[in-house]
């Protein structure tokens, strides 16, 4: 018998915790809403626009490794390195930017120098969502 290693995510859509046993491109439909979970994204293969990418402040992105790769008018997607859920995360930024999160979820290492890379200044003035 073999063990297969599962994450719990939380679907954007709906906020139902779904258990994926990996995270791929497609991700997998959620029980509920039929919404994709468990989607990941190769960062470094992907050119991200400043207005995308300082839609948040670096000391944010660096501090809940997190980065900003698309938004829409109803949706901003960003990519993290965390592949378990992140429902306070996803409620303070839904509160404070005002618009629904999805998540994706990149490799730490490429995800880390991908925040260094887009928003370099780790000087900047620390900005926390409480």
């Amino acid at each position: 018998m073999s063990l297969v290693p599962t994450i719990s995510v939380q679907c954007c859509s709906c906020d139902r915790v779904v258990v994926v046993s990996s995270m791929s491109p497609l991700g997998q439909p959620c029980p509920s809403c039929s919404s994709p979970v468990g989607q990941s994204v190769d960062i470094e293969c992907l050119y991200l626009p400043p207005e995308i990418v300082n839609i948040i402040s670096g000391a944010l992105a660096r501090h809940d490794c997190i980065l900003p790769v698309s938004q829409t008018s109803f949706e901003l997607t960003l990519a993290t390195c965390y592949p378990h859920t992140q429902s306070q995360l996803i409620e303070k930024l839904r509160f404070v930017l005002n618009t629904k999160i999805k998540l994706l979820y990149s490799d730490r290492e490429i995800l880390e120098r991908a925040i260094e890379r887009y928003l370099p200044d780790a000087s900047e003035p620390e900005i926390w969502i409480c």
